[in-house]
């Protein structure tokens, strides 16, 4: 394990031993990582169990109580990581048709597994530590 530059109650910071990152939000540096593993870094991601989450989700349906009508599979969770994506100016209706509707409803089986997502996964957002993605 790295060595601890400094540590508190519940942070800490180690060196840096990693290459930068794989690119920017809309390219991928050419030579800094496969397709595959990036395939194998996205599955490994989806396969991570959901249950971390629901105590997440527990607050914001504390905070935002019409959150508890949302399906656990709603496109409103990647929204509720992004708050400044929600207009401030959205009536209860609106709310309760963005957080109820099925605009983004899967068209398969496999699309409407709830999975763990990134939310952000792009090369902007990805580094090679040591040999791996």
């Amino acid at each position: 394990a790295p060595r601890r530059l400094a540590e508190g109650g519940d942070w800490f910071i180690e060196p840096w031993e990693g290459e930068g990152a794989l690119g920017t939000p809309f390219v991928l540096t050419a030579g800094s990582a496969s397709l595959e593993e990036l395939g194998r870094l996205l599955a490994r991601i989806h396969a991570t169990p959901v249950g971390w989450y629901d105590s997440w989700r527990e607050k914001l349906c504390d905070r935002i109580p019409m959150l508890r009508e949302a399906q656990l599979g709603s496109h409103i969770w990647w929204y509720t990581a992004r708050p400044k994506l929600v207009p401030e100016d959205l009536t209860e209706e609106g709310l309760y048709s963005w957080v109820t509707e099925d605009f983004f409803a899967p068209m398969s089986a496999a699309a409407a597994r709830v999975v763990t997502v990134h939310g952000d996964f792009h090369p902007g957002n990805m580094v090679r530590a040591r040999q791996e993605v």
